[in-house]
C-alpha cells in the first residue's frame, strides 16, 4: 500500500467523510481478477448480417481470425456457439488460424450442445468442449466481451 502525504489524506478524509474519521484506502480487487485481453464470442461461422453473400461472410470471418492470430496480444478466450463451432471442425478452412491462436495462449471453448448438433463426432478439432456455465463464466470474468 502506498502512503499518501498527510495533506492529501486530510483533504480526502474531509471531502469523503464529514465526521472527520480516517477512512482506509480502498482494498485492491481481491476477487477473481478480470482477464487481461478481451473475450470474443462468435455465434456464427460468418461475419456480417443476412444481407451479404455467404462467401463474403466467410471471407470476413477468415480475415478477422487471421488478424487475431497475427496480433502479438491474442484474446484471452474465443467462445464458439451456434454455427461458429463449425470453425473448429476438422473440415474448417480456418482451423490453422484457431490452432495458432490456441498455441499463443487463447483459450478456445466450443459449446457442447452446438458441437453435438453440428459436428461429426460431437467434438472440435481445436479447442475444448464447454457447457454454458463455463461460457458465461468467461464472459462474466472478462474485462471486455466482443461480439463481432
Amino acid at each position: 500500500m502506498t502512503s499518501r502525504p498527510a495533506s492529501q489524506t486530510k483533504t480526502r478524509t474531509a471531502l469523503q467523510n464529514p465526521l472527520q474519521m480516517l477512512l482506509p484506502d480502498p482494498f485492491p480487487d481481491i476477487t477473481d481478477q478480470p482477464s487481461a485481453g478481451p473475450v470474443i464470442a462468435l455465434r456464427g461461422q460468418t461475419l456480417g448480417d443476412q444481407t451479404i453473400d455467404t462467401s463474403l461472410g466467410q471471407a470476413l470471418m477468415a480475415a478477422f481470425l487471421r488478424t487475431l492470430a497475427g496480433n502479438p496480444a491474442p484474446p484471452t478466450a474465443l467462445l464458439l456457439y451456434g454455427s461458429a463451432v463449425l470453425l473448429a471442425g476438422s473440415q474448417s478452412p480456418v482451423l490453422d488460424l484457431l490452432a495458432a491462436l490456441q498455441k499463443h495462449g487463447c483459450e478456445i471453448l466450443c459449446c457442447q450442445i452446438s458441437c453435438a448438433a453440428l459436428l461429426e463426432g460431437g467434438k472440435p478439432a481445436v479447442g475444448q468442449l464447454a457447457d454454458w456455465i463455463d461460457l458465461t463464466d468467461r464472459m462474466q470474468k472478462a474485462r471486455q466481451v466482443l461480439w463481432p
